[in-house]
């Protein structure tokens, strides 16, 4: 019994210190658990969560997929660009003394004025077909995308669907623990009052308590796996904008 207790008291400090990881904390920082099971449990809403819309455009995953497709789009009208000839222009004035000395400061001495403008047009013609495989490559990879677009649609679809219905197990696995708890915990009620009046033995008594401590060991892990469930979901259901 000591050896299990200390176990449970080494598995405590690991979750606190776990916690105190996930909140940015530093290991030796004090920290106290205020929120009660009951108050979370309040928060679940089975009917909302069940009867919530799924729509794949606000998933996150949806979205960078979406970027992905448009950044494709740019990259094979950059490609196709390299098709196109181009017309350059650009004027030129600069003006120069043409003198033996070193008089750049006088004034009076005159400059001679140089100005140049022109119309250059550069036409691609021949480039061994490099041209033509980076638009086809890039026609392939806007393809690939729009497969996985359909393919990420049904995926999400399905993973919701899917997410709900562990959800939904959760929550009448839940329900089943609690009641299952409640009427162990009568049944050993019952049983230490018929101990003491003499009517059951010690075993029954051993036997009933152990009965319902197990009950109150799957109830809270129904919890802890309800709670899992709900926020898996919730996560599904988030609306993300940016």
């Amino acid at each position: 019994m000591e050896t299990t207790i200390t176990n449970i008291d080494n598995q405590l400090e690991i979750a606190s210190n776990m916690l105190k990881y996930q909140m940015g904390l530093k290991a030796n920082e004090e920290i106290e658990v205020t929120d009660k099971l009951d108050d979370l449990l309040a928060e679940v809403n089975k009917d909302f969560l069940l009867n919530s819309s799924f729509d794949y455009n606000n998933h996150i995953d949806y979205k960078l997929l979406k970027d992905q497709e448009k950044m494709a789009v740019l990259q094979l009208k950059l490609k196709r660009s390299e098709y196109y000839p181009t017309l350059s222009g650009y004027y030129s004035f600069q003006q120069d003394a043409m003198r033996n000395k070193f008089n750049f400061f006088n004034s009076n001495d005159k400059w001679f004025t140089n100005q140049m403008v022109g119309v250059q047009l550069e036409v691609p013609i021949f480039s061994s077909g490099n041209r033509k495989y980076k638009v086809q490559q890039s026609k392939l990879e806007i393809e690939k995308i729009k497969v996985m677009d359909d393919q990420l649609k049904q995926g999400l679809s399905l993973k919701v669907r899917t997410v709900k219905s562990e959800f939904n197990n959760a929550y009448l696995i839940y329900l089943n623990k609690k009641m299952a708890v409640g009427n162990a915990e009568k049944i050993y009620q019952k049983t230490e009052v018929k101990y003491r009046e003499g009517i059951a033995n010690s075993l029954d008594l051993s036997q009933t308590y152990n009965q319902y401590l197990t009950n109150q060991i799957e109830y809270l892990t129904s919890i802890l796996d309800l709670l899992n469930k709900k926020s898996e979901l919730e996560k599904e259901l988030t609306k993300v904008s940016y």
